[in-house]
This record gives C-alpha cells, structure tokens and sequence, in this order.
C-alpha cells in the first residue's frame, strides 16, 4: 500500500514513528487520540494497518511500536531510554497541547534521547544514569559551545532565546537521591530540570516529579 492511499491519522502516525524510531501504543494512542479525536480502538487499527503494510512493527504483547517492518535489517529497535523520554515530554504538555508540540518530536542520531519545542523552549531531553555523569558533563559543554558561538554571532540576548534546555529523565529503578547529588556535582552550565518517573511500567503513564534548576542547586 503506497502512501497516496493512506488516512490522515495513518500517515501522521507515520511520520510521528520516522522521527523517534519506536514508542509505546499507548503513547500513539494517546497523541492519536487528540490529534484525530478517535477511540482507543480505531488508534490500534491505525497502528495495526502499518504493520500488516510492512512500514511498523509491534512486539508481541502489542505495547510497543516500532518503525519499520520486522524483515527490514534497517528498521528502528525498541529504544527504552526514547519511550521514557516520551512519557515526560507527555506529561510536561498535556492533552491540549500534544497534537500541535508532538510535530517537533524527533530522536536525534547522536547525543540526547528526544528533542522537542514547547511554549517557546527548545528541550533536548536525556535518560540519565549514575554511571552517565561524564556524558552529561560532555552533553553540557557541548551547549555552552554552541551558546558561546551564537552570543559572539548574534549577541546574548538572541543566543539566551537560541538556548535549548537540558531535561534529564531519571528511571524508576536508579535512587533519586543519588540521582540528584550526580547532576548537583557536576556543576552544569546550561539550564536545566530532573524529571524522576515514579513507576516501572514504562509502557504506561506514570507518575512524575519535577524539580527546576533552581531547586537542584539548593
């Protein structure tokens, strides 16, 4: 089936999964759901029709989506760090909002897990780890370079507006505390926020905590 016969919600759905690579059905849902205003059940026959047209693959139990079909040795592997990574863009935008700001969703090829706009911030989102401290740290000079070219190219004010925002996700499984004394150690230049899911079902909505960059320093 070629693309000129697809839906609307078919080729949105697409497109969502060309640029992040693999997601939850319930995260599709849910984007689906407020884009197109459509069921729970027209959502997975929406997903379940690219499968069985080759362009996406679902694992077994049907709570994954990736893009790309199974046989295809160049199709998108299920990448939990980008499915975490997802969950906290959802829940920071919200239902109204998740139709417009999930255009912007796309998972970079090298660097952090997920990049998205919204209300005017630029947010490159990562899953952080205890034993990532030293990628952070590499994640940080890397913007402060960038940020330091444009303020000599366009000025502070124009870089300050240019400056994207550092969100690190922290898994259910690795200890808040710990978590936070990593990021406070490191001393970070760029802005920045935690975001702490609470629970280990990632394929579902969880619960999560936030703290702003002002917190973090305290």
């Amino acid at each position: 089936m070629s693309y000129e016969t697809f839906s609307e919600p078919q080729l949105y759905a697409l497109d969502i999964l060309q640029r992040v690579g693999c997601m939850s059905t319930q995260q599709m849902d849910y984007i689906l759901g407020h884009r197109f205003s459509i069921t729970t059940g027209q959502s997975f026959n929406v997903m379940h029709s690219l499968v069985s047209y080759f362009y996406a693959a679902m694992t077994d139990d049907d709570r994954y989506i990736t893009y790309g079909s199974k046989d295809d040795k160049f199709r998108s592997q299920l990448d939990m760090n980008t499915v975490m990574a997802l969950q906290v863009a959802i829940d920071i935008i919200g239902g109204s909002n998740i139709a417009e700001v999930a255009d912007t969703f796309y998972k970079p090829y090298a660097g952090t897990h997920l990049r998205f706009s919204f209300e005017g911030t630029s947010f490159e989102v990562y899953v952080a780890r205890l034993e990532n401290a030293s990628y952070i740290r590499f994640l940080d000079e890397k913007g402060k370079d960038i940020y330091e070219a444009d303020k000599k190219a366009a000025g502070e004010k124009r870089a300050q507006e240019l400056a994207c925002k550092y969100l690190f996700v922290i898994p259910h499984e690795v200890n808040n505390k710990e978590a936070l004394k990593m990021i406070q150690g490191i001393r970070l230049f760029m802005p920045h926020m935690m975001a702490f899911i609470e629970g280990p079902n990632y394929f579902e909505r969880q619960d999560v905590k936030y703290m702003d960059q002002s917190d973090i320093a305290k």
